[in-house]
C-alpha cells in the first residue's frame, strides 16, 4: 500500500468514527464540555483581577498605599504615571474593564474572552509597574 492509499484510508477512518461520534449525541457532549472548561476558566481569571485592581487602587493614594508592595508600586505610578505606554496600558485596562462589564455571563465563552482579555490587561499594567517584585496572590498560568 502506497502513502496516498494509506492517507486515503485513515481519513475514511476519521471520518466513519467522528460520524458515529456524532450520531451518538457527541456534539452536544463536545458543547456542554467546552462551556464547563469556559466556566471553569472564568473564576480564576476575575479573582486575579479583582485583587489587581484592589492593589493598584490602593497603592493609587499615598495615605492608602500601606505595606512594601503597595508603597512600592505607588513610587513606580508616581514614576512613571506621564510616560506614553503608562497611559496606553492604563487605557487598555478601562477598555477591557468595559468590555468586561458589557459582556453577558450566560454567554460562557464571550465572557471568558473578555474576562481574559481584562487579566492580561492588568497583568501587563502590574508587569511594566512592579519590576521584580513579587505579588501576594496567583496569577492564573492560563492568560
Amino acid at each position: 500500500m502506497g502513502v496516498a492509499a494509506y492517507a486515503r484510508g485513515s481519513k475514511a477512518i476519521a471520518d466513519d468514527i467522528h460520524r458515529d461520534f456524532m450520531d451518538r449525541g457527541g456534539r452536544s457532549r463536545m458543547v456542554r464540555e467546552c462551556l464547563e472548561r469556559a466556566e471553569r476558566a472564568i473564576d480564576p481569571l476575575d479573582a486575579f483581577s479583582r485583587k489587581a485592581q484592589d492593589l493598584f487602587v490602593d497603592a493609587g493614594y499615598p495615605e492608602t498605599a500601606k505595606g512594601f508592595l503597595k508603597s512600592q508600586i505607588y513610587a513606580e505610578i508616581q514614576r512613571k504615571q506621564h510616560t506614553k505606554r503608562y497611559k496606553n496600558l492604563r487605557l487598555e485596562c478601562v477598555n477591557a474593564h468595559n468590555q468586561w462589564v458589557n459582556a453577558d455571563r450566560q454567554q460562557s465563552v464571550l465572557f471568558l474572552q473578555a474576562s481574559r482579555r481584562k487579566a492580561r490587561a492588568w497583568l501587563a499594567l502590574l508587569d511594566y509597574l512592579r519590576g521584580s517584585i513579587v505579588l501576594k496572590f496567583e496569577v492564573p498560568r492560563h492568560i
